[in-house]
């Protein structure tokens, strides 16, 4: 959904309805959940300037939430018994003990993927993860959060990149990857050239030269 403030017309709002349902404890003892899927980390995730398969440009919205229910499921329930319109009210429910929570993506993300056939960014299925908002991106920040995910890549999507395998599969590999790229920033600026200088171009026109997009 999209909220639209009514101060600021240009200002957007994106609203991701899921659900998910409790599975047990976790290692402590503390509520599981299955995980939910927090939409995709191709498509207009990626192309933000501009609708892909949206009504609007991922850039356009100021905040990404999404409103969140977990459920536990009600076992022993005959789903295939038949009722009439006479005993609606005797239809048993297949869930209870409904809890929601609102929450900006990244802080209930994981570094994983949400489905094993879809490129989907996955949620943490911790439950006290979800309903505080302390998922492993929360003290990291949106930005690395976006970094991460704008550029994570399945097996199939590293092989159509031209790698023999993902560069990273999780926050630790990811922090390993970025160090090793880091290296150039203990070097002074000044002692960097580019080529683009030899056209006449400073560090910073290289910056903005679209040849220089696949290095960034």
């Amino acid at each position: 959904m999209t909220l639209i403030s009514k101060v600021d017309p240009t200002i957007y709002y994106a609203i991701d309805i899921k659900t998910t349902y409790r599975t047990g404890l976790d290692k402590n003892n503390g509520p599981r959940v299955s995980g939910m899927t927090l939409g995709t980390f191709g498509g207009y995730f990626r192309t933000r300037e501009r609708p892909v398969s949206s009504t609007y440009a991922y850039n356009k919205y100021l905040r990404h939430y999404v409103l969140g229910v977990v459920y536990s499921r009600v076992p022993d329930i005959d789903e295939r018994k038949v009722y009439d319109i006479a005993h609606l009210t005797e239809i048993p429910s297949v869930a209870k003990d409904f809890s929601f929570f609102l929450q900006e993506k990244y802080l209930i993300a994981s570094d994983g993927p949400g489905s094993r056939n879809t490129k989907n960014i996955g949620s943490t299925k911790y439950l006290d993860r979800l309903i505080n908002g302390t998922g492993v991106f929360a003290e990291l920040g949106i930005e690395i959060f976006d970094d991460y995910w704008m550029n994570y890549r399945t097996q199939a999507m590293a092989k159509e990149d031209g790698f023999e395998k993902p560069p990273y599969t999780n926050l630790k590999s990811y922090y390993v990857y970025k160090r090793q790229g880091s290296k150039i920033l203990s070097v002074p600026e000044e002692t960097i050239e580019t080529e683009a200088a030899d056209e006449g171009k400073t560090i910073e026109d290289a910056l903005e030269d679209d040849s220089f997009d696949d290095v960034l």
